[in-house]
């Protein structure tokens, strides 16, 4: 595994932005960082908050 990309970021809530529908985020501007992971065949995009408490998954594209 190998991080491709890591960049600064501001998601609208701390769900990441990635809340699900029945899921009670908290309003808030949460910073953190959006990081791209590669196994050299597929990427993952991780959303994390500034302590990295809080990880989700964005979605997985492949190469």
């Amino acid at each position: 595994m190998r991080i491709l990309e890591a960049r600064s970021q501001e998601w609208s809530d701390g769900c990441l932005g990635l809340g699900k529908p029945d899921e009670l985020c908290t309003q808030a501007i949460t910073p953190g960082w959006q990081i791209v992971v590669t196994d050299g065949m597929r990427n993952w995009t991780y959303r994390t908050d500034n302590s990295g408490n809080i990880i989700r998954l964005e979605q997985l594209n492949s190469n």
